[in-house]
């Protein structure tokens, strides 16, 4: 409900997924896999709490970081923007 109040007030979240993050794809964008991105999908959540808590599209972006970092390696990064009306 949290990340939900800050969508409606205009603002965007982004958030790293965990492992066992359940969701439906409903649309996928091609990529450009030499940038680093590996997809780019529009989902919805399935589980009950969560889509009652956030009820619209999510956009689902995963990566590739090739730096040595402590997380390096594919992340799934969900990140909340506005539909036009």
């Amino acid at each position: 409900a949290r990340l939900f109040t800050f969508t409606q007030n205009l603002s965007t979240f982004v958030t790293r997924a965990k492992t066992n993050f359940d969701y439906r794809r409903l649309y996928y964008r091609q990529v450009d896999m030499s940038t680093g991105l590996r997809c780019d999908q529009t989902i919805m959540l399935n589980g009950y709490y969560a889509s009652q808590d956030y009820p619209t599209v999510l956009r689902r972006i995963g990566y590739y970081c090739s730096v040595k970092i402590k997380y390096s390696g594919t992340a799934n990064v969900i990140y909340a923007w506005h539909l036009p009306p």
